[in-house]
């Protein structure tokens, strides 16, 4: 047994992370979505196999072996670890998403049409909104997703404050359980002090 591992920082020199596993970190910035972070699963190594021409890119999104995890927390050495090269400059305007795997059951250009939608709400509206988007697809065996959205406000960045006061932070989680069903939408942290 293992677990993957998403961590992220704010200071004034920008946002920093290391990450192991699969649990997808983005910017959304001015419309476009970029994933920040390596991806530890065989998505990338199936993606790669059919670009040349190994298998086709249908077959890379049905496989197996998709989801499996190349590297993990596991209480030995990590094969694979993945930190920012610097901090990353935040603007006013951006917004970053933090997720488990379970928010990958939506395609990117989702997750992009998601935030873009609700860019002028706050951080728990986001979050609502992209799980809600993701018990929209139904898909069986849905894994859970936990979604943390991070959108810095102009004053904190432009002030170059020691701490992240004043940016919005929200975490929202969906729980599927094969007994209830059931989804929990309700945030889990809201805006910092």
């Amino acid at each position: 047994m293992g677990t993957t591992l998403l961590a992220v920082a704010l200071s004034p020199a920008g946002l920093e992370w290391i990450s192991i596993g699969d649990s997808p970190l983005y910017l959304c910035r001015a419309g476009e979505l970029s994933r920040l972070n390596a991806d530890h699963s065989f998505r990338p190594v199936l993606r790669e196999m059919a670009e040349r021409g190994e298998l086709t890119l249908e077959q890379a999104a049905v496989s197996s072996l998709r989801n499996r995890l190349r590297a993990a927390l596991i209480g030995g050495e990590m094969a694979l670890l993945d930190a920012s090269p610097a901090p990353l400059a935040l603007r006013g305007g951006d917004v970053i998403l933090a997720g488990t795997d379970g928010v990958q059951t939506l395609s990117d250009e989702a997750i992009a049409a998601a935030v873009a939608n609700f860019a002028e709400a706050d951080a728990a509206e986001i979050a609502t909104a992209l799980l809600r988007a993701v018990l929209a697809v139904e898909k069986p065996k849905q894994d859970n997703a936990t979604v943390t959205i991070l959108k810095p406000l102009a004053a904190s960045i432009s002030s170059q404050a020691p701490d992240a006061t004043g940016d919005a932070v929200a975490t929202h989680r969906r729980h599927s359980s094969a007994r209830e069903g059931a989804a929990d939408l309700a945030p889990q942290a809201s805006t910092l002090p």
